[in-house]
């Protein structure tokens, strides 16, 4: 079950990621956003897929009538006598249909009578009328000859023609066939190719179905979709179609057989007139300008491609549905998602470490999934004439992508906090930022060290249920660690109610060790507040000693790869943990080396103690802090201990502690003054006292030879009597019945004494 679940995890993320994404950029789609854009990628697609140099289409001929064939008739239209030798003259060649694309819904004189009967008396030639509103009437020979066909044409909202009309019904609800496809049925009615009319509104053509237009096909949102909208399939860029100018009909200067069996349409190209339309082959661009089309080019165009589209040989363009459309954008959310979380383990490191070569691997894949995304597109266009939209898919590809490194980046982030939850951020940023900060081996280099430790914890745990205890370390390792960190140490280990911090690592600074001193006196006062806390919930307050050495040590990664650890090791570490140990309560240690980095007039030393080190025969000097001055000002109150006389002794049994043993020398005495915090004890004669900082065990006897709870002790110093058998001692840890009872005694021997 943990194996499928662990299969299972990773399309958690990536379901959630594309999912996500795939609804944001719908969205952003249904609202309209992406039109534009997709429009303009459509258009790219067009151009790409066109060739520039077709040779022209020699089915379909054109009649141009440009700004010198109005200046030949001296009038801004032709008028009606020209147009009716232009038509007579075509007529001659026997072309297969004329189509006339120019309004005459009013006569041009002269020649108004002249035109009639041409148009009446010629059965090939097709006229046009505008259905829409502002409609324009067709010319009335044409209407009452059923000749007269719907010539209206759709502008996108960015102004290029990217839609006609198969047919559209007019204002009274008749249906009518539009101009360019009508002079299309004329050529493939010679080849018995008609209308079918196919369930669900298509309509088939030859080897062609054609489908309703709708509102949200490719990247329309909330097109107009009246009539039988048809997406035009211009067969390619510049001059397409043969042509002449509308003089040279008119003067019976056509070449022979030109208009011989072809349909010939007749149109305006002179900008005067005003019939030019910008199309997704006119290109884009502010230092050229888009080159336009004229309306009789545009119909050519649409005539040109319902015929290749009967006849098998240019598919017609089609949307692929709006279902398909959604999952084709769930796709690429999807693969977007995938490729990413695969090298999310790159992204995650790439987070924490700078790498050209991370960088590299994490762009490959979207690159690659963008190139085969759009060249899927392209040729799902040029192959089947197939409008996939591909904005919203790379949309969805980026999204679902920085969805998916986002979380990995946050992934990385909370590592990162994490791994500062053990070292200090410039531990982590060497570690992780630096070339080889990763590597193991390490370096030399001068440390500042400060060890701590409660003082009778192990005691005082045995008096605690094991929550109890996580409970009372937990409160004071919070404020520990939060002063430890104000004063920029580096948290290297935490040994149950021992800490181990580093100052100069792994930068060394010039201030270490003054920042070591401050820092161990700020802790000692913080106890206050935390015993505060402990004695709220019903817990014994706790104290602690502090040990602070500076010496070189290794710095650096130490392990394997299969555990490392990032730490200072050395002699003067097991040094510093030495010199903590000769700390009773509330006190701070340092060694020469410490002093030897501070100014020695900014620190308050209380005592200096030489100690004996076990195998070493030289002494070591140690200095108790007491204060800082300086950038810091932190010091330690005085307290006077106060002793009481015991009128009657209290008889005990002590005996040494060798590191973690108990040695098997009991020894007796007598506890003859008390304080809070320790008290004079005199041995036994003959009995050789022990020496300074030596850890004891004592136990109370009372008159039946009982002995009491265990109470651990530090000798902090020997008794100056002629005997040689008084020495004095700091108690480290009492049971709380005794520490009640100690404390009840010097309360009412002061006040007696």
């Amino acid at each position: 079950m943990s194996r499928i679940r662990s299969l299972l995890f990773p399309w958690r993320g990536i379901s959630l990621a594309a999912t996500l994404a795939t609804v944001a950029v719908l969205g952003v789609r249904y609202l309209g956003l992406l039109q534009g854009l997709e429009w303009a990628a459509y258009d790219h697609f067009l151009r790409w897929r066109s060739p520039p140099n077709l040779p022209p289409d020699e089915r379909i001929k054109i009649v141009t009538i440009d700004e010198e064939d109005l200046h030949a008739g001296g009038q801004a239209l032709i008028s009606d006598r020209a147009l009716a030798r232009a038509l007579r003259n075509l007529s001659t060649q026997n072309p297969l249909v004329i189509g006339l694309d120019l309004y005459r819904d009013l006569p041009v004189p002269p020649g108004q009578a002249e035109l009639s009967k041409v148009l009446r008396e010629t059965p090939n030639i097709v006229g046009i009328q505008k259905v829409a509103p502002p409609t324009v009437a067709p010319p009335v020979a044409l209407a009452a000859a059923g000749r007269a066909k719907a010539n209206d044409l759709v502008l996108d909202g960015d102004g290029r023609m990217r839609r006609g009309f198969l047919f559209l019904p007019d204002n009274k609800g008749q249906v009518l066939d539009a101009f360019s496809p009508y002079l299309a049925l004329w050529w493939l009615e010679d080849q018995d190719i008609r209308f079918e009319s196919l369930p669900g509104d298509r309509w088939r053509l030859g080897a062609a179905t054609f489908e309703k237009f709708g509102a949200f096909d490719g990247g329309y949102i909330r097109a107009h979709d009246g009539g039988y909208q048809l997406l035009i399939n211009y067969r390619g860029p510049g001059q397409q179609f043969e042509q002449i100018p509308f003089r040279e009909v008119v003067r019976g200067k056509l070449p022979p057989d030109w208009a011989k069996g072809k349909i010939v349409l007749i149109g305006a190209t002179a900008e005067s007139l005003n019939d030019r339309f910008t199309t997704p082959l006119s290109g884009y661009g502010s230092i050229r300008p888009p080159i336009p089309l004229s309306g009789v080019e545009v119909n050519a165009h649409i005539t040109a491609q319902v015929i290749d589209a009967a006849l098998g040989d240019r598919p017609l363009i089609k949307p692929i549905p709006e279902s398909a459309e959604i999952l084709w954008v769930l796709l690429w959310s999807v693969l977007g998602a995938t490729s990413v979380w695969h090298w999310r383990l790159g992204i995650q490191i790439q987070s924490l470490q700078r790498s050209l070569r991370l960088w590299v691997q994490q762009l490959f894949w979207p690159a690659g999934l963008l190139s085969v995304l759009i060249g899927s597109t392209y040729v799902a266009l040029l192959a089947w004439g197939l409008w996939v939209p591909v904005v919203p898919a790379i949309l969805s590809l980026l999204v679902a992508s920085m969805g998916i490194t986002l979380h990995t980046a946050s992934q990385a982030a909370q590592l990162r906090q994490t791994f500062g939850r053990y070292l200090t951020n410039e531990v982590v940023t060497n570690l992780l930022e630096q070339p080889g900060g990763l590597n193991l081996g390490g370096v030399r280099q001068t440390v500042t060290i400060l060890t701590s430790d409660i003082r009778g914890f192990t005691a005082l745990a045995e008096h605690l249920s094991p929550e109890e205890v996580i409970t009372v370390l937990n409160l004071y390792l919070k404020a520990m660690l939060q002063v430890i960190a104000d004063y920029q140490g580096t948290i290297n280990a935490i040994m149950g109610d021992g800490l181990l911090v580093f100052f100069g690592v792994p930068t060394p600074q010039a201030d270490d060790a003054e920042r070591a001193i401050a820092c161990a006196l700020a802790m000692q006062l913080a106890m206050t507040q935390v015993n505060q806390e402990l004695d709220d919930r019903g817990f014994p307050a706790l104290a602690i000693g502090i040990g602070i050495n500076t010496g070189e040590c290794v710095v650096g990664n130490l392990g394997s790869e299969l555990h490392t650890e990032y730490s200072a090791v050395g002699a003067q570490v097991n040094l510093a943990f030495r010199i903590e140990s000769y700390t009773t309560s509330q006190q701070i240690f340092v060694s020469e080396t410490v002093l030897e980095n501070v100014d020695r007039q900014q620190v308050r030393i209380d005592a200096a103690h030489e100690v004996n080190l076990k195998g070493v025969k030289d002494t070591l000097s140690v200095y108790e802090v007491g204060g800082i001055n300086g950038n810091y000002q932190l010091e330690l109150p005085r307290v006077e201990e106060q002793f009481v006389y015991l009128p009657e002794p209290l008889a005990l049994l002590y005996v040494p502690l060798e590191g973690k043993s108990v040695s098997e020398q009991f020894l007796k005495g007598h506890l003859v003054e008390l304080s809070t915090q320790g008290a004079k004890i005199l041995g036994q004669a003959k009995t050789i006292q022990p020496q300074p900082f030596t850890d004891l065990k004592l136990n109370l006897l009372n008159q039946a030879l009982e002995l009491s709870g265990d109470i651990y002790a530090k000798v902090r110093d020997l008794g100056e009597e002629t005997t040689g058998r008084a020495f004095w001692v700091d108690f480290t840890a009492k049971p709380p019945a005794i520490t009640a009872w100690f404390l009840q005694m010097v309360v009412r021997l002061s006040k007696e004494q």
